[in-house]
């Protein structure tokens, strides 16, 4: 999990506005996931959640930490495509603040 989760989280590095980095399951489980604070001052981690549920691709997330700016993808059952599309959403709608 944590090979599959590496190149996801240097794409969400990427994104302007966006800081990325891999965690552990708070319970201490084999499970790693994305973590993502959103940093841009023009949207917050709230909008953004919101933001990835509309449209024809609906992306959800574990948002227990959204009012803490802090975003996270939980990649067990998503396939490289899908990353790679949750990546592009992600880019047009950070892209779409600035």
């Amino acid at each position: 999990m944590k090979a599959r989760l590496a190149p996801f989280v240097t794409e969400l590095n990427a994104i302007s506005g966006l800081s990325a980095k891999e965690v552990q399951d708070s319970a201490g489980r084999d499970i790693y996931r994305a973590s993502v604070k959103v940093t841009s001052d023009k949207i917050t981690a709230l909008q953004v959640i919101a933001a990835l549920k509309e449209g024809d691709l609906a992306v959800y997330t574990r948002e227990y930490q959204g009012n803490n700016g802090i975003i996270e993808f939980d990649i067990r059952a998503v396939n490289r495509t899908e990353m790679s599309a949750i990546v592009n959403k992600l880019q047009t709608v950070m892209e779409s603040q600035s």
